[in-house]
């Protein structure tokens, strides 16, 4: 009887710690949950760009703060020059992508307003918000079909990881992301419809988007939200990876044959 009675106090204690641990997993916040600021926007004091990733990419940074003539709809602004060119060496394909041609990163710091900041925790008490643009000259000898931007965060070792559901980082919906120039279709596609961490441009020469020729300018907007958790001493840093393709071959040659464009909205890597 004590070892019945024994045996049911252990299935309901272990009965008791799955039920938890699956509430807990089901209910764990994640970005889709993400609500609106209910204080005041803290005021972003600086965005830096730290560094690029790729002896290819020569870029230049100008910061706009609120109430500029740059800034872009009334948030602080980071407007990056891009020039792109040939590397020198082949890169590595990135994992999972075989027809990658070219990948490079943006490491970018943001500072708050001492203003801003709780003093215990050195963090902001809202979300941070700002904008970013970007011109971007493709130089290479590469027709770019598609253009991809990921979020993510340095690890201690300074690889790239990328931002997930859960980190609260991401690119925001209002101002909405965008290729100025017409050469990919807008909206761009994204890993989530709700805070997303990854934007995929595509181009569609059928309906008028030729991508990005040789020679060519494509020119972003987009917004992004920095969680409180991400700054330490008022400070966040973040990066901003970049990617695009060009047709597989087969895609070329089809193209070169017909001389019109076919059915092209696919995804490339």
């Amino acid at each position: 009887m004590e070892l019945r009675h024994s045996n049911f106090i252990l299935f309901l204690a272990t009965f008791s710690i799955f039920w938890a641990n699956s509430v807990f997993a089901q209910t764990l916040p994640d970005e889709r949950d993400s609500q609106p600021p209910t204080g005041p926007m803290p005021f972003v004091q600086s965005i830096e760009l730290l560094d690029v990733s790729g002896e290819f990419v020569d870029a230049s940074f100008e910061f706009f703060p609120v109430g500029s003539s740059g800034a872009h709809l009334s948030l602080a602004t980071g407007q990056i020059d891009e020039i792109v060119r040939d590397p020198r060496d082949p890169q590595p394909p990135m994992t999972g992508k075989p027809n990658q041609i070219l990948w490079w990163d943006l490491d970018l710091k943001v500072t708050v307003s001492p203003n801003d900041i709780d003093t215990a925790t050195g963090r902001p008490r809202e979300p941070v918000m700002l904008a970013i643009d970007k011109d971007v000259i493709n130089q290479t000898r590469f027709h770019w079909t598609d253009f991809h931007m990921t979020l993510g965060m340095r690890r201690p070792d300074g690889s790239f990881m990328e931002s997930d559901e859960f980190d609260f980082l991401f690119f925001k919906d209002d101002p909405p992301p965008m290729e100025k120039q017409g050469l990919f279709e807008n909206p761009p596609m994204k890993d989530e419809p709700v805070a997303p961490d990854n934007l995929w441009w595509f181009w569609n020469p059928g309906k008028g988007f030729p991508g990005v020729k040789p020679g060519d300018l494509a020119i972003f907007w987009m917004g992004i939200q920095i969680p409180p958790h991400k700054f330490e001493n008022g400070m966040a840093r973040f990066v901003l990876r970049e990617h695009a393709s060009i047709p597989e071959p087969a895609t070329l040659a089809l193209l070169a044959s017909s001389g019109i464009a076919l059915l092209l909205r696919r995804r490339l890597v």
